[in-house]
């Protein structure tokens, strides 16, 4: 059943030379992307692209939510001009958060309606703490579901309302120790 709105917080994790190039940047937001483009391709949304100044790069002025919009625009102007389809999601950028705290918190005065949460699957019990009780939704853990799409993990935990997903990126460049020192 396609949802009438929705809300999704993308959390960001450092900010790359260059997000365009980033394969570990590349992997995580296609699978965010391709998720809400299947779910909400004529859907009206909001979409929170959350992360701070931890740009290690002179001049040290670049957010991981800025980054992210620039990888969001690009990938939205290939898939217009490739299906004619204009894709109706306002993006709103939270330049100051820098933990996974912060993150949630103000994500919640944005999160209407189908709320979706994207992060890395490291941060998955830490995000499920910290939005149990800033949410004030109980979890419905007993149907958690889980499955191998390609080389990504996705971990789907539904409740009242809104919907968690977090992916784990098993690809060689966070598998394989290749993590940025600022994730």
């Amino acid at each position: 059943m396609k949802e009438k709105v929705f809300s999704a917080l993308v959390c960001g994790y450092g900010v790359p030379k260059n997000i365009l190039n980033d394969k570990n940047y590349h992997t995580y937001l296609t699978q965010i992307f391709n998720f809400l483009f299947d779910r909400f391709a004529n859907t009206s949304g909001t979409v929170v692209l959350s992360g701070g100044a931890t740009d290690c790069f002179p001049p040290f002025k670049r957010t991981e939510a800025r980054e992210m919009k620039k990888w969001f625009d690009q990938k939205i102007r290939i898939v217009q001009k490739e299906t004619g389809q204009k894709i109706p999601w306002a993006f709103i950028l939270d330049n100051k958060a820098l933990s996974t705290v912060e993150n949630i918190l103000y994500f919640k005065p944005l999160a209407k309606n189908k709320i979706f949460i994207f992060a890395e699957k490291t941060r998955a019990e830490r995000i499920k703490k910290i939005s149990k009780k800033i949410f004030k939704n109980k979890v419905n853990y007993h149907r958690l579901r889980r499955w191998l799409v390609g080389w990504i993990r996705a971990t789907l935990i539904e409740s009242v309302g809104w919907l968690l997903v977090f992916w784990h990126i098993a690809v060689a460049g966070f598998a394989g120790g290749l993590l940025r020192e600022s994730i």
